[in-house]
């Protein structure tokens, strides 16, 4: 039952969002109702009352209860409401399926338009919402629920209720007690009853020009239900006009599990809003933060970043990946280089310096040694004599509150990315950024452009369309490939939205600061259905020393691989504030462990986070590779003491398990520590005792009949990344794969014998040499050296018996 449960599992997030069971979509009516299904859901609208009622189609179970839609004033339920439905074939990135469209008018008022999609074998709703403007006034629709006040599971008595919030940027994420929550983005709720488990997520599902809101809370007694879609400036819908836009909302409650729940609906969002992340699979160095908070070298201007570079060769890092080195034009007040963004405001400034004082020839030289050139903007805060001579680039076409004073708040003047003249001077700034082999940026004090009060030359562009447009033009100039990060704190006001999915690749979660704390941890931990699927997470810079700067202690190993581990399996992206001169071989030789970064749509669930509400952080993580094999990481987020971390290998998820077969038996392989941990059966639990702020990265492995693959020293992921092609050819007693082999670097692949004795080893490359070496008890280590860094296919056949060992031939 386990095994087939997982199977189901990573088959679905395999596909991406296309692997579920097929059913057509049906639309009709039925007893003064439209009714829309297939064979995992059905909703009902009542066109008498205009609400609308949702059931599993499996179960048969109600969902959803007597929701109804309200735009502005204006709402589908009440007297004098006539209502009709019309329905239209679906094909999208989600799939095939129908749309259901209710009309709802009122004599004096526009009509009101719900549209209700099924996809064919889906167990999601997908809901939007708009009007047709049959008034004679424009009207500015500022709020739209397509469903709200409807009761969420009614007639069950709800036990241990808990709800995570999908809060966005440096938000901060947390599972709570208790059914009734609201959150930006997206929220799950779960719980049990009657003895078994439910869970409900809400969310957004495309984002254009309206953030998303959605809530559950007390409502008549039932736990109600809302969905809302919002914008401070409103969407301009002139008479005679339809909105109807790609602002959608996803519902799902037939999913029970809050794991699989969220990794559904994070793959859709993923789909439905075309986002693909780039994966950050270096570490990026920080010029700012080595100068200014970890007490390095004065590197934050072009000449210094390329010595920097020469540095990071020196160290041999290269071999394992490449290194973005980040300058930071952050001048503030007065005449800047933000807006100008050119070659010569850079020079005056400082940053561009002789023999690099072009764009091209800086990021020429980077790209020549081996690295990646990185920059910085600030989103909405011009030079004060750009506004003076550009006025029309700026909100409202006004500088009369000129200077800007303020640069940590929302500034008097700013940018209008709206204006068609400003987009012209952005598509040549990025363009020629472009060109210059420019491959990523920061976008610092993103609320700056996250303009509240309008003022845009569009006059159908909302605030969050505007905001976007920031992000789509640096896309547009910079390609598919650039690296766009989006430093998203929420300050001002500023609301913790996703509107940037599909156009950046990462977020920062924290504040300025180099230091590492277990808080960081959660907000990234528990956005695990979005890490890798939607952005990568930024916890800002990090430094392996003790304290900010000044003449400090390298941290301790266990910290050090801790900081490591956890950046790799909750973050996906590694910012330094230390420079290469700096690091010890010891440090770098932990950093190499954890790239590349591996750019599977997934991430480590957190285990324990229903479990435990309100911990500092969950500290186990389980990452399926398939049936047989999880990487499970253990952390301990107490700095000060040891603590004992178990897991349950067999049992649900949402409970705190594994949910291995606990029929079987299983390897569990430290690899920090390179050492066989144990060899548990199924029923039994995984307990290790974690000192301070430590962190394991496990293997755990089915024990097979036959010769296995426990771990390699290569990568914290202990093959998955660095592992190819792994085979057992049971006639010939042969296990043979691809190792990614480090030139210089004797890489080590751990194998469980199971019974049995390597007879031969060997790599029918030249310039490859492969020996094997006993370990401990059960075990035998394959050694592979190579000349080059490269691919290497090795191989090994096993004997039954002890036998004399050969190795190529010898």
């Amino acid at each position: 039952m386990y095994v087939a449960r997982l199977a189901a599992v990573v088959a679905v997030l395999a596909s991406g969002f296309a692997g579920l069971a097929e059913g057509a979509v049906r639309v009709r009516e039925s007893a003064g109702k439209a009714v829309i299904d297939n064979a995992r859901v059905r909703v009902e609208y009542d066109l008498a009352r205009g609400t609308c009622d949702a059931f599993d189609a499996e179960s048969g179970r109600t969902g959803l209860a007597g929701a109804q839609t309200r735009i502005g004033e204006w709402a589908s339920a009440g007297e004098g409401v006539k209502r009709s439905w019309r329905d239209r074939p679906v094909s999208d990135d989600l799939g095939k399926g129908r749309a259901l469209r209710i009309r709802c008018e009122r004599t004096g008022a526009p009509a009101i338009l719900l549209e209700i999609t099924l996809y064919e074998g889906r167990g999601c709703i997908v809901l939007t919402g708009g009007v047709d403007n049959t008034t004679s006034k424009d009207l500015r629709i500022k709020e739209i629920h397509p469903l709200t006040g409807g009761a969420v599971f009614p007639g069950l008595e709800i036990q241990d209720p808990r709800t995570l919030n999908g809060i966005s940027g440096a938000g901060k994420t947390e599972v709570l007690e208790g059914a009734q929550r609201s959150s930006p983005n997206n929220l799950l709720l779960t719980f049990t009853a009657d003895g078994r488990r439910y869970s409900l997520v809400l969310g957004g599902l495309t984002y254009h020009e309206f953030g998303k809101w959605v809530g559950v809370g007390e409502g008549g007694g039932q736990t109600a239900m809302d969905l809302r879609a919002a914008d401070p400036v409103g969407k301009l819908v002139e008479p005679g006009r339809t909105y109807l836009g790609d602002e959608r909302f996803y519902v799902n409650f037939t999913t029970p599990d809050p794991f699989e729940a969220l990794e559904r609906y994070g793959l859709a969002v993923r789909a439905a809003q075309h986002a693909r992340p780039n994966i950050y699979s270096f570490p990026t160095l920080c010029a700012w933060y080595v100068q200014d908070f970890s007490g390095g070298p004065k590197i934050n201007h072009t000449t210094g970043l390329v010595e920097e570079m020469d540095a990071v060769a020196r160290t041999g890092f290269l071999r394992y990946a490449p290194v973005a080195l980040r300058l930071v034009p952050d001048k503030y007040h007065d005449d800047t280089e933000q807006g100008w963004w050119d070659n010569e405001h850079w020079r005056k400034f400082g940053h561009y310096t002789k023999p690099y004082e072009t764009s091209g020839k800086w990021c020429r030289a980077l790209l020549e040694r081996g690295g990646l050139p990185f920059s910085y903007f600030q989103t909405g805060m011009p030079s004060d004599d750009y506004a003076r001579a550009f006025p029309g680039h700026m909100l409202n076409n006004d500088i009369s509150k000129l200077p800007l004073q303020h640069p940590h708040h929302q500034p008097h003047v700013t940018f209008d990315y709206t204006d068609p003249d400003f987009q012209k001077h952005m598509r040549e700034v990025w363009g020629k950024l472009g060109k210059a082999g420019l491959k990523g940026v920061m976008f610092d004090y993103p609320e700056t452009g996250w303009r509240p009060e309008g003022g845009f030359e569009d006059r159908h562009a909302t605030t969050a369309s505007a905001y976007r447009t920031v992000f789509a033009l640096c896309r547009e100039g910079l390609g598919p490939d650039a690296f766009i990060h989006e430093r998203n704190l929420g300050e001002t006001g500023r609301p913790l939205l996703d509107v940037s999915a599909g156009l950046v690749d990462s977020q920062r979660v924290w504040g300025d600061s180099n230091q590492f704390t277990p808080e960081m941890v959660r907000r990234c931990a528990l956005r695990w259905y979005k890490t890798r699927v939607l952005y990568s997470y930024d916890m800002d810079s990090k430094t392996l020393f003790e304290g900010r700067a000044g003449d400090r202690p390298p941290l301790p190993a266990t910290r050090r691989q801790a900081l490591l581990t956890m950046l790799y399996v909750t973050a996906g992206r590694v910012l330094l504030s230390d420079s290469f001169r700096q690091l010890t071989p010891e440090m770098l030789h932990d950093l190499s462990r954890i790239f590349p970064i591996y750019t599977t749509a997934r991430s480590a669930r957190p285990v324990d986070a229903f479990t435990d509400a309100g911990a500092a952080c969950p500290r186990i993580y389980d990452f399926p590779v398939d049936n047989d094999w999880h990487q499970v990481m253990l952390f301990n987020p107490d700095f000060a003491g040891t603590v004992r971390i178990g897991v349950r290998l067999a049992g649900e998820a949402a409970d705190g398990a594994l949910g291995l077969d606990p029929a079987g038996e299983y390897w569990a392989y430290d690899f920090w520590a390179d050492r066989l941990v144990a060899k548990l059966d199924g029923r039994q639990s995984l307990e290790m005792d974690l000192q301070p702020g430590e962190a394991k990265m496990l293997s755990v492995r089915r024990v097979l009949d036959r010769p296995q693959v426990l771990s390699t020293n290569r990568h914290v992921m202990q093959g998955y990344v660095d592992l190819k092609d792994v085979a057992w050819k049971a006639g010939e007693g042969k296990l043979a794969g691809t190792a990614s082999v480090v030139q210089g670097e004797t890489y080590k692949i751990v194998v469980a014998l199971n019974g049995r004795r390597v007879a031969t080893a060997g790599a029918a490359a030249r310039g490859v040499k492969v020996a094997v070496r006993p370990t401990d008890e059960g075990l035998a280590e394959i050694a592979i050296d190579s000349n080059s860094t490269s691919w290497v296919d090795w191989w090994a056949t096993f004997a039954p018996r002890p036998v004399k060992v050969r190795v190529n031939g010898t």
